[in-house]
């Protein structure tokens, strides 16, 4: 009789989600009967990227009075500083959006659940370290989604090993990759399957403050099956990015950055071919005091098939606290971000600024718009009524820099040709956003975006959409 083949990976997927899902509910279950009190060593180390924790100095005492302790320290040798971490990660996130893409694709709305589940272990010797995170995304609600961030089975989603020589360490694997301030290295996470990196990246302390960050990366491509997402296709990015050149008084802090960027196949209204952009700049900030800014200035050259490019843009964030002042501590602030549109589409000289990475919600949580060929102010207001309480209310207007250059949704491609409108008005955005952190270990956010079309959309048949977002995110 012939043997039947069969495929044990979707089963060896349920179980994972089904191990994924327990070890999620337990977790909540212990903070919601324990709360913040009781496990006040771990919350007060949990970060946003789970490879910045460090345990290496977690105080014994904790483990009697931490339900958690006892997993984020497990000693290895009585000798030597080695110990193991382990820690996960569960988002749950709502999406609704009416006219998705402006009407521009469809007019129908769409409802949509989206499952994030990550589990990571550290391994931590005196001089290396070996991360490893594993990551199941689901989602529910859209049919034959052509969203490529929506679903993926169980994956790599980091697995790295860091070697460290005195100021020097050296990252080789896949990893998450933040810059700066992260505009250009967005970890994509609006959507649900964060971005990755596989590559080497070197970070040398020059200084008290000065790190030079040299690396070598390729963007991870999804893949729905299991353990298939690959680098081999994505795009290229390595070049040096210095943190905190310059330092002076108040926290003023200098950046300088040079990067390069290669992929295939890329879309402009010029055309599609293969691009090899560089980018040249700096990043002036500051985080401390009641004046807070950002701002960050980027010229691009390259070669965009057999022609060059040449682009600028630049983003700001400047906001003031007025928490001195008013009780809520209300935080009054202005962005202005500009991305160069491309002049003449028939010549051999591409101008339309490309932000590399950039997260989906670099304009606003619907996710519509990307940096390129684009102006965008946008005045808004922060406060926070309660502790963990975070209340966010702005309004963005947005136009198109050059008429000669069509309109770049996000990711960036061009949903409308130049020669489809001659208005250069994208319209408003009106943006709510509510976070409420009960604990370090719950982060629980609501997001409303109404998006009004300017002539430019309406022109080629676009309509106003509207979005609305619900999250909850549990971290242990």
């Amino acid at each position: 009789m012939k043997k039947q083949s069969v495929n044990l990976i979707p089963n060896v997927n349920k179980a994972l989600v089904l191990v994924f899902s327990k070890i999620f509910l337990l977790a909540m279950l212990v903070n919601a009967a324990q709360a913040e009190d009781s496990s006040p060593y771990v919350g007060e180390q949990l970060h946003f990227f789970r490879w910045l924790e460090d345990y290496r100095d977690f105080p014994d005492t904790s483990f009697n009075k931490d339900p958690l302790a006892a997993i984020k320290h497990i000693a290895l040798s009585d000798r030597y500083p080695t110990y193991i971490t382990l820690g996960g990660d569960y988002r749950l996130r709502y999406e609704n959006y009416s006219n998705q893409k402006l009407g521009l694709k469809s007019y129908s709305s769409t409802h949509s659940a989206l499952h994030r589940f990550m589990l990571h272990a550290d391994l931590q010797f005196e001089q290396t370290r070996v991360f490893m995170q594993l990551a199941n995304y689901k989602e529910q609600g859209l049919d034959n989604s052509a969203d490529p961030f929506a679903e993926s089975e169980t994956d790599l989603q980091q697995a790295f090993i860091d070697w460290k020589f005195h100021d020097l360490n050296v990252r080789v694997g896949r990893q998450e990759l933040i810059l700066g301030g992260g505009k250009k290295t967005g970890i994509r996470e609006g959507k649900n399957q964060r971005r990755a990196f596989d590559g080497v990246r070197f970070s040398h302390k020059l200084g008290a403050n000065t790190i030079a960050e040299l690396l070598y990366m390729q963007e991870v491509r999804p893949n729905e099956a299991a353990f298939q997402d690959s680098s081999s296709e994505g795009a290229k990015l390595y070049g040096a990015y210095f943190n905190s050149v310059m330092k002076w008084t108040q926290g003023n802090n200098l950046d300088l950055f040079y990067l390069g960027f290669e992929r295939n196949h890329a879309i402009f209204e010029q055309g599609i071919a293969d691009e090899k952009r560089q980018s040249i700049g700096a990043r002036w900030w500051s985080k401390t005091g009641y004046f807070n800014f950002d701002y960050e200035l980027t010229y691009q050259f390259g070669d965009f098939g057999s022609g060059t490019i040449s682009a600028l843009g630049f983003a700001t964030d400047s906001s003031y606290n007025l928490g001195h002042v008013f009780s809520w501590s209300p935080k009054v602030g202005f962005r202005f971000d500009y991305a160069s549109g491309d002049s003449d589409k028939n010549d051999n000289s591409l101008g339309t600024y490309n932000a590399l990475f950039p997260n989906a919600a670099y304009v606003s949580e619907a996710a519509i718009f990307a940096p390129a060929n684009m102006w965008d102010i946008q005045p808004y207001l922060e406060f926070s009524p309660d502790e963990g309480i975070t209340l966010f209310t702005g309004v963005s207007y947005l136009w198109r820099d050059s008429l000669k250059d069509g309109v770049y949704l996000y990711p960036g491609f061009p949903a409308i040709s130049s020669h489809e409108t001659d208005n250069k008005s994208y319209g408003y955005q009106i943006n709510l956003v509510a976070q409420w952190k009960p604990s370090n270990f719950i982060t629980l956010q609501a997001a409303y975006v109404n998006t009004l079309a300017g002539e430019a959309i309406t022109a080629a048949g676009g309509q106003d959409s509207e979005f609305f977002m619900l999250s909850m995110g549990l971290r242990f």
